[in-house]
């Protein structure tokens, strides 16, 4: 879901990876950037069976809260 809430605001190529996307969004968002990148590194390793345990912390919840957020006042800013 953040990275949609992100391509409105940063377009994201097709052929762009996660991680890619995320070093494109450091580059470009620097207020969210070690967020975004911290929250996409957990997501793949989730997707793709790294990690089994899909408990978020509070840490993260409040993260993800305060980036949603940021972007929704972005958003509203352009």
């Amino acid at each position: 879901m953040l990275p949609k809430q992100i391509e409105g605001t940063l377009p994201r190529e097709n052929s762009e990876t996660l991680n890619s996307f995320a070093e494109k969004v450091s580059g470009e968002m620097p207020k969210i950037s070690v967020t975004f990148s911290e929250l996409t590194r957990e997501y793949e390793a989730v997707t793709y069976g790294v990690r089994k345990d899909v408990t978020i912390s509070k840490n993260q919840k409040n993260n993800i809260l305060d980036l949603s957020k940021y972007l929704i006042k972005t958003k509203k800013n352009t």
